[in-house]
């Protein structure tokens, strides 16, 4: 992972360099490329809090089928209400969290 992040670093860097030592021409192709490769990191890093958003639906959905599986439906329907009335706020990230402690309160042996 650092590997990949390597390139991302030096572009930047490379074009400031640039910017004082080199000519125009490059000056402007390393500052387009510089502009793209910070967008581009932008965008990953946006994207980290919609997967890990994602991952906490999932995991409460899994924890809810386990549930259902041991006949528990009324914690479910006690976990899905406290999610709805948090969903409310507009926070399903943290719905979600509340709801997969309240499953995983019940999993534990």
């Amino acid at each position: 992972m650092l590997l990949f992040a390597i390139p991302f670093l030096l572009v930047p860097i490379v074009w400031l360099y640039a910017e004082f030592r080199l000519g125009r021409t490059a000056r402007i192709c390393l500052g387009v490329l510089s502009l793209c490769t910070v967008g581009l990191v932008t965008y990953s890093v946006c994207g980290v809090y919609r997967h890990y958003e994602n991952a906490w639906h999932r995991n409460s959905i899994r924890d809810a089928a386990a549930l259902l599986r041991k006949g528990d439906t009324r914690r479910v329907q006690e976990a899905m209400d406290q999610y709805n009335s948090m969903v409310v706020t507009g926070s399903t990230f943290r719905a979600s969290e509340k709801m997969m402690q309240s499953f995983r309160a019940d999993l534990s042996p």
